[in-house]
């Protein structure tokens, strides 16, 4: 009897040891699991709240713009506040327009925890009209990166507004790319995509495919021979 109970414990602490030996890398496995998960929704709430920041920033620079604000060269405003946060602001001239016009690049810049953001965003200043404090500004093409760049240092705008000119070309491709297929085998080519995306898109993508679809960019002679189509009826 004494024997059995011997070999009854001995068969407990065995059970209790495999599961010590298999439930401590588990735990350790969800811990970090749950430790990075924890890591990246805070890295990309830091990321957006950062860009916010750097968007007041840019309103700011319309701001001043509007209250006719000019600028002749380059122009910087560094630590100004927004709410418990601070950006830098520059406004650089780039050009006149076929009205008049000045056309401005501004750019604006925030940093916290080893995090950067960048916005850069054009704009057109037009001149004021009579007895009017306030002018007219058209904004346009909004842009931004990560790139740890000093805003006030022109070697540092001209190598931010070269990343943008590739982005730019960047898309001129895809436009391109978008012209040359006819609906059909651009939507088949979009559909196709379904295989690489997260699981998590799956219950979407043909939504999203036919959304894609519908704003594909349309060839010139496509758009001419349905509207002659059109006349003709």
């Amino acid at each position: 009897m004494k024997r059995n109970n011997n070999s009854k414990k001995g068969i407990a602490l065995i059970l209790v040891a495999i599961i010590v030996v298999f439930a401590i890398p588990v735990t350790m496995v969800m811990m970090n699991l749950s430790s990075n998960q924890k890591t990246s929704v805070i890295h990309y709430n830091s990321r957006l709240n950062l860009e916010q920041v750097s968007l007041s920033g840019i309103n700011y620079g319309f701001s001043k713009l509007k209250g006719n604000v000019r600028v002749e060269n380059l122009d910087t405003y560094t630590q100004e506040v927004s709410g418990n946060d601070r950006f830098d602001l520059s406004i650089s001239k780039t050009g006149t327009g076929f009205f008049n016009q000045d056309i401005y690049m501004i750019l604006s810049q925030t940093n916290k925890d080893d995090n950067n953001s960048i916005i850069l965003a054009d704009a057109e200043q037009f001149q004021p009209a009579e007895d009017d404090d306030s002018v007219l500004v058209i904004t346009h093409d909004y842009w931004d990166t990560n790139e740890n760049q000093n805003i006030s240092v022109y070697e540092d705008i001209l190598n931010l507004k070269n990343y943008r000119g590739k982005d730019q070309l960047r898309l001129l491709d895809v436009k391109e790319f978008e012209m040359r297929k006819g609906a059909d085998e651009y939507s088949q080519i979009i559909s196709s995509l379904k295989a690489s995306i997260p699981k998590e898109l799956d219950s979407i993508w043909d939504n999203v495919a036919s959304n894609f679809v519908k704003e594909k960019v349309a060839k010139d002679d496509d758009s001419g021979s349905s509207k002659d189509d059109d006349d003709d009826d």
